[in-house]
């Protein structure tokens, strides 16, 4: 199965005044493994770009039960691991057009963090390998 480098190059707070949650974009580029470092890199590397939201009701009740995520900067690692996930998830399934944004609610996460923001590191200099699972079978289509 192919492998794939994903570099994530921004993830910045895109909040704007009038939401009470908390709004990210995270923006990255995807390249063949085999390709990094020949001159084809340029014209087959991917650009993506989602916005990862937090609805109001489930950023309350993670305060409530992690006071840890007050610090703006502990809630910003969390969401970081989030889009991180969502984004691996994406390309493992071999998306790599346009993919929606993540919008996080009461639905479809708990309603505790389910990460620990002491052991998130935001680097955004390192590039992480993911390999892409294609369903097998044929092509019947001459």
């Amino acid at each position: 199965m192919p492998l794939y480098d994903y570099h994530i190059l921004k993830f910045k707070d895109v909040t704007p005044r009038d939401l009470h949650g908390k709004k990210y974009l995270l923006k990255a580029e995807v390249v063949p493994t085999d390709k990094r470092g020949t001159p084809e890199e340029k014209s087959v590397t991917i650009k993506i770009e989602f916005k990862v939201t937090l609805q109001s009701s489930r950023l309350y009740g993670w305060k409530k039960n992690n006071p840890a995520l007050e610090e703006q900067e502990s809630m910003r690692k969390v969401l970081y691991k989030f889009g991180q996930e969502y984004l691996k998830q994406k390309l493992r399934a071999g998306v790599f057009g346009e993919i929606t944004d993540l919008m996080l609610h009461n639905k479809n996460v708990p309603s505790f963090c389910p990460y620990d923001p002491e052991g998130i590191e935001i680097d955004l200099k390192i590039c992480h390998e993911v390999e892409v699972h294609r369903p097998i079978g044929f092509d019947l289509n001459f």
